[in-house]
């Protein structure tokens, strides 16, 4: 009973796995295709990243813990996992930091109205010089 119950837990879990490899799969390519990465936050890459960092570190320090190095790979879905988000995250970062550092949206309509809307000078009493609302 327990076997069985295990067996399928551990399949889930590649199941898991797989899901979370595609799911980067459409934000890199959109990214490629627009060479922008405006419209989504990068600090949510980072703690991801963070979190990838920390899994792999958990691994090793329970092989140099035990002794045993293949203890690191004993865990096949936590360490592909840690894996394909570290991978991932270093795309979406070099996409960002590197590749696309344009942060202009021409859809971003609330920006253009601030830039139209700003006074040529402050402090000047001439109304000509003044953008009417």
């Amino acid at each position: 009973m327990f076997s069985s119950i295990y067996n399928t837990v551990y399949l889930l879990s590649f199941i898991k796995l797989g899901c979370s490899m595609i799911k980067y799969i459409p934000q890199a390519w959109l990214n490629y295709q627009r060479k922008s990465t405006t419209g989504w936050s990068i600090h949510n890459i980072m703690l991801d990243f963070t979190g990838g960092t920390l899994s792999f570190a958990q691994l090793i320090l329970d092989a140099i813990r035990s002794g045993n190095v293949t203890e690191a790979l004993g865990n096949p879905v936590k360490f592909g996992m840690g894996l394909a988000s570290i991978g991932f995250d270093l795309v979406f970062l070099t996409q960002h930091f590197v590749l696309y550092t344009d942060r202009y949206d021409p859809q971003d309509i609330e920006a253009q109205v601030r830039c139209q809307s700003v006074p040529s000078t402050y402090g000047s009493t001439d109304s000509s010089d003044v953008s009417t609302f």
